[in-house]
């Protein structure tokens, strides 16, 4: 009888000790603690895509146990949209922000630029007949997967380019500067700074049916104010500036356009273009006159 009794017992000890393992580890895991993310970061925080293409962001959160899950969204679907394990897919040309989320509300983002490729002849046709400056040609490179060298092959273009860079005024010659008014009876403003910028371009253009070559592009920002200008002159009005230079006798324009005039309040902005045969280091307003475009 005492065998029989001292075996039962071990057998309630045993269920016991295994039923008490058994609840242990179900409470463990249904009460498992949650670790939240104290951060994350992306593989990548800028990518470039051609329509079509795709990419795979890797989130990568801090503590690397935590147990939050992640949550991707883009800015615009319509230009680079994303899946929930972060593969995004470029759609059309534009610029889009891919964010993931996690639980505990920590983000990352990746700005996706979605760029088409345009065919040697796209680009040709967007040349024809036109003048390119050494800005529009870096533009459709950077734009585009056609090479430097393909692009001045399309424009017939074998010389080098050179950086651009600030022109100073000449000393002595300070801001603001008076204007007149076009009919002469007054002050209507004055300039109260001017930025110019020299790039050497080694295209010519066409202007008035021949073709003229001038190296050397000077890239304007205008400001001023036009206190005196009344509200049905706006829009209508524009400051023809005219540069030059202690060593060149001459104004230095062989071609100038004016890109865009705003007037908002008192405030103008304007933006000046000038195409030159002449390469200047410095530079002094000869005159300044408002007139009708």
């Amino acid at each position: 009888m005492r065998p029989l009794r001292k075996s039962l017992r071990r057998s309630i000890l045993a269920l016991t000790v295994i039923a008490g393992f058994l609840l242990t580890s179900f409470f463990t895991v249904k009460g498992a603690t949650k670790i939240r993310s104290k951060s994350v970061e992306l593989t990548a925080s800028a990518v470039t895509l051609e329509v079509g293409n795709i990419a795979a962001l890797s989130a990568v959160m801090k503590p690397v146990n935590s147990t939050d899950k992640l949550t991707w969204s883009s800015s615009d679907e319509n230009v680079a949209s994303v899946n929930k394990y972060g593969t995004v897919t470029a759609a059309a040309p534009g610029e889009a922000t891919i964010t993931v989320t996690t639980s505990s509300r920590k983000t990352a983002s990746c700005t996706v630029t979605v760029k088409k490729e345009l065919t040697a002849q796209e680009v040709a046709a967007l040349i024809n007949g036109d003048f390119l400056t050494e800005d529009d040609v870096k533009r459709l490179i950077s734009e585009n997967t056609l090479s430097e060298e393909e692009i001045k092959a399309l424009l017939g273009e074998t010389g080098e380019w050179t950086g651009s860079k600030e022109v100073p005024v000449i000393s002595g010659q300070s801001f603001p500067i008076l204007v007149s008014d076009p009919d002469g009876t007054g002050i209507i403003g004055n300039i109260t700074g001017l930025t110019v910028r020299k790039t050497h371009a080694t295209t010519s253009f066409v202007h008035d049916n021949r073709s003229s070559f001038l190296p050397y592009r000077y890239d304007i920002v205008l400001t001023g104010e036009v206190l005196s200008i009344k509200e049905e002159q706006k829009g209508k009005y524009v400051s023809d500036i005219t540069l030059g230079s202690p060593d060149k006798s001459a104004n230095i324009a062989g071609h100038c356009e004016i890109t865009s005039c705003a007037i908002s309040g008192t405030g103008l902005t304007e933006i000046i273009t000038i195409y030159s045969a002449y390469d200047i280091d410095e530079y002094f307003i000869e005159s300044v006159v408002w007139k009708q475009k």
